[in-house]
């Protein structure tokens, strides 16, 4: 897998949600196209959450980009809830 690989997802017009699968079984489904970036092989996925009714970022996950194994569109699923960083 490379960076042009999932930068051809987050950066699609218009953006459609995408699961990233790696070697070991791990998903992380990217629902924003900010939610996934990438640089000098790897791979930064904010983990999404639910406090009080908002979606908030929590702990973030720094994977090696040779353990990337499929990138996935998403089903089509309603618009999703506004994001609050920090």
């Amino acid at each position: 897998m490379t960076s042009e690989n999932i930068r051809a997802f987050t950066r699609a017009e218009p953006f459609k949600p995408f699961r990233v699968t790696l070697a070991d079984g791990s998903r992380f489904d990217i629902h924003w196209p900010d939610q996934c970036g990438t640089g000098s092989g790897r791979v930064c996925i904010p983990e999404a959450c639910r406090v009080e009714g908002a979606t908030r970022f929590g702990s973030v996950a720094l994977l090696a980009l040779e353990n990337v194994r499929t990138l996935e569109r998403l089903p089509d699923a309603p618009e999703a809830d506004p994001v609050v960083v920090g």
